[in-house]
């Protein structure tokens, strides 16, 4: 699961594949890719999210993701009901909010990776 801000791009278990979907926050989808293995799909959905400008989104050694969570990151975690641990970064609160809040929207049943 990725954001982006208006929306995330997810990948969905389809048997032993993967397909890469975008997903509005309105619950509302397009498939981007179909029948890909993980890390194809991985690259694909990394791929799309650079190339819509979120490329500092899906940088895993981006500085800000090593900084300290802000009040604000822990205040929706709590919100959110999710357990926020001493040393969390910004980009580990990042990532949960995020699949917190796409696996609020996304229909029940669909396999999610975490990419």
């Amino acid at each position: 699961m990725l954001a982006l801000g208006k929306g995330w791009v997810a990948l969905q278990a389809t048997g032993d594949r993967w397909d890469v979907a975008l997903v509005g926050r309105a619950g509302e989808d397009r498939t981007l890719a179909q029948h890909l293995t993980l890390p194809y799909a991985q690259g694909v959905a990394e791929d799309y999210a650079r190339n819509v400008g979120a490329a500092g989104l899906v940088t895993p050694t981006a500085r800000w993701r090593q900084q300290s969570a802000t009040d604000g990151q822990r205040r929706l975690m709590r919100h959110l009901s999710l357990p926020v641990k001493p040393g969390l970064t910004k980009g580990e609160a990042a990532d949960l909010i995020s699949v917190a809040k796409a696996s609020r929207t996304l229909r029940p049943g669909r396999g999610v990776a975490h990419g």
